[in-house]
């Protein structure tokens, strides 16, 4: 059954992410296009993707075409924490674009947790076991 994207925190975290990623490539331009050309076109192709693609996601009844949606976010949160720590390393931001990072992680995480969901589902005909903790795109696992 399709998710509703406005009832979906991962969704409202990862938005809020891409907000802020991309306000601070918008403060920082110029530093970022000193210190690392094409560093700001990546980052906030990776950013855009994270929030679209979970929203993508959300459509779908299939676990297998949901599960590749997710992948595609898992991949993209790689990107982007990697990308914000080469720009907070080569000094295009702040120390404070840390938090970032850590949301970064986490809606990742929520995500890994999404899709464990999907496949515990997949792999008991639809239902998933009443006695298992299920998480959810609202819940973050450990990982």
């Amino acid at each position: 059954m399709p998710h509703n994207p406005a009832r979906l925190q991962v969704i409202d975290r990862a938005f809020a992410l891409t907000l802020e990623v991309h306000r601070l490539a918008e403060q920082h331009a110029d530093a970022l296009s000193a210190r690392g050309p094409g560093l700001r076109g990546q980052m906030l192709r990776a950013a855009d993707s994270i929030a679209s693609n979970l929203t993508e996601a959300a459509a779908f009844d299939s676990p297998k075409r949901c599960e590749s949606f997710l992948r595609v976010v898992i991949g993209s949160c790689n990107e982007l924490e990697l990308q914000l720590r080469l720009a907070v390393a080569l000094r295009a931001f702040p120390e404070s674009a840390n938090d970032w990072i850590d949301e970064t992680v986490v809606v990742r995480k929520m995500t890994f947790g999404w899709r464990k969901y999907l496949q515990r589902r997949e792999s008991n005909g639809g239902a998933v076991e009443p006695s298992t903790p299920t998480p959810t795109p609202t819940e973050t696992p450990d990982l």
